[in-house]
């Protein structure tokens, strides 16, 4: 019979090897890095209406409002 040996360390054993983050981590990290990053400029574009922009923010709003209060009544008698 044939055994044949391996060099093993003396060394305890690691119990946890040092991995780096995986791809899809990556991925994730950097889409909500640059969420983060474009809502803080946004943000801060409609608080100092920057090119006009709070006032594109206060019309979108006024068109939700109005979406979710339904059409108006109407002016005639049914």
């Amino acid at each position: 019979m044939d055994f044949r040996h391996s060099r093993v360390s003396p060394a305890y054993p690691r119990l946890r090897t040092a991995r780096g983050r995986s791809r899809r981590q990556k991925a994730l990290l950097a889409i909500l890095l640059v969420g983060l990053v474009g809502g803080v400029l946004g943000s801060a574009s409609i608080a100092t209406n920057a090119f006009g922009a709070g006032r594109l923010y206060e019309r979108f709003v006024a068109k939700v409002d109005r979406f979710l209060a339904g059409p108006p009544p109407p002016d005639r008698i049914t």
